[in-house]
């Protein structure tokens, strides 16, 4: 069975692969500080607390850094998306008007062509929708499935604390049904994953 840090970038819509959420090096990170937590050492133990908060800060720093990736490609594609459906919703709903008139047959053959144009831009936007939701689903998925590894894993965890957010994700698949811990990340870029993982717009 492909490892998911493989299949994420196999999945990943055709030239997007490097925008994908890095699910490999997250986990190479997060067994990092695993193995450091799960030292036994008495008289290493103080050195070996505080490489192990590094660590587990630092997988926090990479997975914000990851999910920043994520959230700007998502957001920019998704807002030209919307723009670009907006427009052709207007360009529709024009030349459903001219259908009701009464048009002769050398009008409506150039309002037959140019509803022909329409019908293929619509498919072309509902290709890209596709292609954003595939994204959005795969990204989700690494996310989840990371953050489920580090729920189960020795790191302890960035806990929630004042000066950090919490990003919480909410999934039966979760152990207990959901993770929640600290991200370095301004709240308002956690609201906006949090509106990316529901997609209201889209």
């Amino acid at each position: 069975m492909v490892g998911f840090g493989k299949r994420i970038k196999r999945k990943a819509p055709k030239g997007w692969e490097s925008l994908m959420l890095d699910y490999s090096l997250l986990k190479s990170r997060l067994e990092m500080a695993s193995e450091v937590e799960s030292l036994d050492g008495s008289q290493h133990e103080r050195t070996d607390s505080k490489v192990a908060l590094a660590l587990r800060n630092s997988f926090q720093h990479l997975l914000d850094s990851e999910l920043e990736k994520v959230l700007a490609h998502y957001s920019l594609y998704s807002a030209r998306l919307c723009s670009r459906v907006e427009g052709l919703k207007a360009e529709t709903s024009v030349a459903s008007q001219f259908l009701r008139q009464g048009l002769g047959p050398s009008e409506l053959a150039e309002l037959t062509k140019d509803v022909k144009t329409l019908a293929e831009l619509w498919v072309e936007q509902a290709g890209k929708l596709r292609m954003l939701l595939q994204y959005l689903t795969l990204n989700l998925e690494g996310l989840r499935k990371i953050l489920k590894k580090y729920k189960k894993s020795n790191a302890v965890g960035v806990s929630p604390m004042p000066g950090l957010v919490t990003l919480r994700l909410d999934h039966p698949s979760l152990p207990g049904g959901f993770v929640e811990q600290g991200s370095f990340l301004p709240l308002d870029m956690v609201e906006q994953i949090n509106a990316m993982k529901d997609h209201d717009e889209l």
